[in-house]
């Protein structure tokens, strides 16, 4: 039991990591392409 308890934990923890790390990303990407849009309109 004490095997499925540490899987359970790690695996737990994983996905709240992936999930932050997507959640960072996408809030970069955003930032970024706020920036190219900004950019790019001044240059027209």
């Amino acid at each position: 039991m004490t095997n499925k308890k540490l899987i359970s934990i790690v695996l737990g923890f994983m996905c709240f990591a992936l999930t932050l790390a997507i959640f960072v990303q996408i809030k970069t990407v955003n930032g970024s392409n706020l920036i190219a849009g900004q950019s790019s309109s001044r240059r027209k």
